[in-house]
């Protein structure tokens, strides 16, 4: 993970992008609705950014919002590549 944290007056700013490229993850499954959840262990590889904005408007009033992007990738049982 890499990141900044930034200060321009009334403004703030935060960013971090990652990468994440572990062999085992933990993962629910979903089957169909009638059964739970199935836990799953398999490769998995995760990448995304998020980053923040925030404005004092105010002396007691601060507006902000927040982007975040998030995809990956593992291998199934067959080792096909398929979405997160």
């Amino acid at each position: 993970e890499l990141g900044f944290r930034a200060r321009l007056g009334v403004a703030s700013a935060t960013g971090a992008v990652f990468y994440s490229d572990s062999p085992l993850s933990s993962q629910l499954e979903f089957v169909d609705p009638s059964t739970p959840l199935r836990p799953v262990r398999r490769p998995e590889q995760i990448w995304g950014a998020e980053a923040t904005l925030d404005i004092e408007a105010t002396d007691r009033l601060t507006v902000g919002g927040v982007f975040t992007y998030q995809d990956g990738r593992f291998r199934d049982e067959t080792g096909r590549r398929r979405l997160t």
